[in-house]
């Protein structure tokens, strides 16, 4: 099956307070912290669920 750009857009999440990121694994470019829009607000809703579990 052939993928196909969506055109949401790109985010970085390492700048988000709500995520904490591990670099370990971290690219010279920061692509590993590069995720949809979508993606990346389901990302913050679900650590704000959880921190208050």
């Amino acid at each position: 099956m052939a993928a196909a750009d969506c055109g949401e857009p790109l985010v970085g999440v390492r700048t988000m307070a709500a995520l904490r990121m591990d670099h370990l694994l971290a690219d010279a470019d920061g692509a590993y912290a590069r995720v949809r829009q979508g993606v990346a607000d389901r990302l913050v809703m679900a650590a704000r669920c959880g921190a208050q579990l």
